[in-house]
């Protein structure tokens, strides 16, 4: 009886094992499909790429649309790319050539070779999916990925963390090709933003499958479009660029934002952040405080909330208020929202500004993210005055006359003649003074035409000495750079 039951027991386990050996490796037969068949060769395709990316556009969402074409050569561990612009009627040429230790750049804007960071090197076989996932389904392998609790009965799924992006292979079950390739990447502004990549119309090229068309799935419903068509084989990859002497990879800087304060008037401040090379307005009121555009991260709203309350501590923020719906003036509103600070906005921005409320962060949780919290808002008309009775701002909407965007708005302090704005005036720290922007003028312009008695303007981004301007001057000069001929 017991050798009976120890027979049956090995049978058992024999079977087990036998089960759990023909289970399909799906990683394994995608591979087998799409990068062993290369041999130790290269893979020659020629491309055309229609891109619409989102851009510092007169409103909310608005695309770029870029047209180009190009060729790349790769295998599963190197590639180079040949990217090419028309812009009327001559072509500029972007290069890149890479390989696991090493990653040459030379945008066609430039006749130098880009730094290159640790992070960038690392990211290039996500950024080549965009055209075929052969390097990344190598990486993949190589990395001995497990399928995930996302697979299912179409899809063998595989994620993997690269850099500091959540990437994700889906599988066909039926026929062992990538179906598409999700990339999930932090942003600052807008939290977890997803790539898709859905790879179609497969053929076969002296044995390689590939998708001749990539349909890319952005933020918002905006979308990109690859057609691919495989040229040739090759032994040996070309090389497109030579590394530079100097040569090196640098390290991922993630330097610190600094923050100090200076006082520009009796209840005006300025919340100077270093890092992103802008002033954030502090206005000072009897019971309350109004903070004037925050750049960039809640990070750095997380700074401004803490700043101000130093400054006036036990005061509470009551609105918060955006210039334009742009990074640098909009990009810190999450922490604001979080602590029930009122919003001002313009009709034409509430939705982006829900959007930016509800936005999943995820990958890099903020407290709106732990413990999320309704977003407060009160629409600006053509101009609000905010005044405890003794002091007094007034918020005026300047819209497409500023030449920038649809709802734009500018800050103007009557007992100061302070006129406080983000962007729109240039004026030079050095040298003689230069004629007028179509901004410059259009801020001029409007001063002259609402009757404000302006003597100072204040602009809270660029600060700094990368682009030599003025954070502060004299509205004399606003002037006689309009006049000049």
């Amino acid at each position: 009886m017991k050798n009976s039951i120890s027979i049956l027991f090995l049978v058992f386990i024999f079977c087990n094992v036998i089960n759990a050996d023909a289970k399909p490796n799906y990683l394994n037969k995608c591979c087998d499909k799409q990068v062993k068949p290369l041999l130790g060769q290269l893979i020659s395709f020629g491309y055309t790429e229609d891109q619409n990316n989102t851009y510092h556009a007169s409103q909310p969402w608005q695309t770029m649309n870029e047209k180009s074409k190009g060729a790349i050569c790769c295998n599963e561990i190197s590639f180079i790319q040949l990217d090419t612009v028309n812009d009327n009627g001559k072509d500029y040429v972007t290069k890149v050539q890479y390989n696991q230790t090493k990653l040459l750049i030379q945008n066609y804007w430039s006749s130098k070779i880009g730094d290159v960071t640790k992070s960038k090197l690392a990211e290039q076989p996500v950024i080549m999916a965009r055209y075929s996932p052969i390097m990344l389904i190598n990486y993949f392998q190589e990395q001995k990925a497990s399928p995930s609790d996302k697979s299912d009965k179409q899809y063998a799924v595989y994620t993997l963390n690269i850099d500091k992006k959540v990437v994700s292979l889906y599988i066909r079950k039926s026929d062992c090709l990538v179906d598409k390739v999700t990339s999930t990447e932090n942003n600052d502004m807008w939290g977890d933003v997803t790539d898709t990549l859905v790879y179609a119309g497969y053929a076969d090229y002296q044995g390689v499958s590939y998708a001749k068309n990539v349909h890319i799935q952005k933020i918002h419903g905006i979308h990109d479009e690859v057609t691919m068509s495989a040229t040739g084989m090759a032994k040996d990859m070309p090389a497109v660029l030579e590394k530079p002497k100097d040569y090196t990879i640098k390290e991922d800087e993630n330097m610190p934002e600094t923050v100090s304060t200076e006082k520009i008037a009796d209840h005006v401040y300025c919340i100077n952040l270093t890092q992103a090379e802008s002033k954030v307005g502090l206005v000072e009121f009897k019971d309350f405080l109004v903070v004037i555009d925050v750049p960039l991260s809640s990070e750095n709203g997380e700074l401004v909330i803490r700043e101000a309350k130093k400054v006036a501590p036990g005061k509470p923020i009551k609105y918060y208020t955006f210039s334009h719906h742009h990074p640098w003036a909009l990009g810190g509103v999450r922490p604001f929202i979080y602590d029930g600070v009122t919003v001002l906005t313009r009709p034409e921005d509430t939705a982006y500004l829900q959007f930016l409320a509800s936005a999943p962060h995820t990958l890099k949780p903020d407290n709106l993210q732990t413990d999320p919290k309704p977003l407060i808002t009160e629409l600006l008309d053509s101009s609000k005055t905010i005044s405890d009775g003794s002091f007094e701002m007034k918020i005026c909407y300047m819209g497409k006359q500023s030449e920038h965007t649809k709802d734009y708005v500018i800050y103007y302090f009557p007992s100061d003649k302070l006129l406080f704005e983000n962007d729109l005036a240039w004026i030079s720290k050095e040298g003689p003074l230069k004629k007028a922007s179509k901004r410059q003028i259009s801020l001029y312009n409007y001063i002259k035409s609402s009757g404000l008695d302006v003597t100072t303007v204040l602009q809270n981004w660029p600060m700094g000495d990368r682009y030599g301007v003025k954070s502060v001057f004299p509205f004399s000069e606003l002037q006689q750079s309009v006049e000049m001929k």
